[in-house]
């Protein structure tokens, strides 16, 4: 793997089988735009009386040589995220689909430009 990463365990011991899964999702985001930069991983155990049930919190900055893509699951609203595997899976997915986006409409400009190089500004000469 390329891409420099960060993970971070909160409240809970770090895991070597969670943190494989983590790699293959990163690895898995190098193939869909070869110049990550960077990314920080942190998955955050509930913690207080409500323990037993409550969602653990994954957040994912993601760092692009013109940008960078910030991801949060919303564990709250979303009771499977009691499994920390579907947590980072779903955050995962999230910010897939968040780079998907970033990736097409970072080529739409580039269309647009190369398109405008070609035709000339509007006032100038074709």
């Amino acid at each position: 793997m390329q891409t420099p990463l960060r993970m971070t365990f909160r409240h809970m011991p770090a895991s070597a089988a969670l943190e494989a899964r983590i790699r293959e999702y990163i690895a898995g985001l190098e193939r869909l735009h070869d110049h990550i930069t960077g990314c920080e991983v942190m998955v955050d155990a509930p913690t207080g009386h409500h323990v037993n049930g409550a969602p653990f919190d994954v957040r994912i900055n993601l760092q692009l040589p013109d940008d960078s893509l910030h991801v949060q699951n919303q564990g709250r609203a979303n009771a499977a995220h009691a499994d920390v595997y579907l947590a980072v899976r779903d955050t995962f997915h999230s910010l897939e689909r968040m780079l998907r986006r970033h990736t097409a409409s970072r080529q739409r400009g580039r269309d647009h430009e190369s398109i405008r190089r070609s035709v000339g500004e509007p006032g100038e000469p074709g």
